[in-house]
């Protein structure tokens, strides 16, 4: 008799301890260290470059002498099998959302169709009141658009764009990096606007905020009241992380991005497969890949909310959001291509002049 199949409990666990510590995501090419510990190949590779012997474990900070590790076909095969059967539970799941849409379209079509043929004898037992005849009107001067045009015109729609940006509730937050929490991997420009994953390790102080496992960095302004929103340029990079951490979470520990964790997050992998940051991921349907993330965060109603800022379309949204202070969180993640690292951006909008 064959074994039952694992329930969604187990299937969650097992997915976990087939999680790399470094990236966060299933093993790929899988490794082990001598102490008995998993890897993904490149991420223990791009931990330990640029680092002198002896080298140390990510997880249990066991010391070794020699850049040694061995290839486990054993978890090679198991993480193969967890792909197969989250793809087929992705693939049966959305079969049955569009069946459930196809059943409500076609009752709400019989409910308007009986509506439409219920009222057809009262339509047509109205009358409408006799229309007056048209009142002359004097058209006046003609307007001389000339003088108009040279002084407003041209830049009508960019006045009314800043305008816009003066009456938005919350208005965009000018959120910077906070170097001191930034992984030894991430280097962040002058301005603190720019964060982007490095081969080597940059120059770093020890400090108790600094993230030390994972390719992490937060914003530098924390928010526990209010509204809030600020949007993160991420142009057309293949893999990334951001939204808000609460100001509690372990930096020198093993990342879990769930809210039972303190993160609330969205992310992106292999360039089209968007996800949020629950436990296990929720695989999200977006039908163009954005180059700007609207991140807005309401603390009095515990929501954060993830926006496609291009059109402003809703990806996602967590209800039970955080309790107490929370900071902007962001992930450039492992660069695991030949190609250069692409950074993540903040963007900042100039305050509104209505002087003019």
């Amino acid at each position: 008799m064959s074994a039952a199949a694992p329930n969604s409990k187990s299937q969650s666990s097992l997915r976990e301890d087939l999680t790399c510590a470094i990236c966060c995501d299933l093993f790929t090419e899988p490794v082990m260290l001598g102490c008995m510990h998993h890897f993904c190949k490149h991420c223990i590779s791009t931990y330990w470059r640029g680092t002198q012997t002896p080298v140390s474990c990510p997880q249990c900070r066991k010391e070794f002498t020699t850049k040694h590790f061995q290839t486990n076909y054993l978890v090679t095969a198991m993480v193969e099998k967890v792909r197969a059967s989250t793809s087929d539970c992705y693939v049966k799941n959305i079969q049955k959302q569009q069946k459930d849409l196809l059943e409500a379209h076609r009752q709400r079509r019989e409910d308007f169709i009986t509506v439409l043929n219920r009222d057809k004898d009262k339509m047509e037992c109205i009358k409408l009141p006799q229309l007056r005849p048209p009142l002359e009107v004097d058209p006046g001067p003609e307007l001389d658009l000339s003088g108009f045009s040279s002084r407003y015109v041209a830049p009508l729609q960019y006045i009314t764009w800043r305008k816009m940006f003066k009456s938005l509730k919350p208005g965009p937050a000018p959120v910077t990096f906070d170097v001191d929490t930034a992984h030894p991997s991430v280097y962040v420009s002058r301005d603190r606007i720019i964060a982007v994953d490095c081969d080597s390790m940059v120059p770093y102080q020890p400090n108790p905020k600094r993230f030390l496992q994972s390719v992490n960095v937060l914003g530098a302004q924390g928010f526990q009241d209010g509204r809030h929103y600020w949007e993160v340029g991420v142009g057309s990079k293949a893999k990334w992380d951001l939204g808000v951490a609460s100001e509690r979470v372990d930096r020198q520990a093993r990342v879990k991005l769930s809210p039972e964790s303190g993160y609330w997050t969205l992310r992106l992998r292999e360039g089209d497969q968007y996800s949020a940051g629950t436990q296990p991921w929720t695989r999200l349907q977006v039908g163009w890949s954005p180059q700007r993330i609207g991140v807005f965060l309401d603390c009095d109603e515990r929501k954060v909310s993830f926006y496609n800022a291009d059109d402003m379309s809703l990806l996602y949204s967590f209800s039970n959001g955080p309790r107490g202070r929370v900071l902007p969180f962001f992930s450039p993640c492992v660069n695991d291509t030949n190609q250069k690292p692409q950074p993540i951006q903040l963007l900042h909008y100039p305050p509104v002049d209505l002087t003019c």
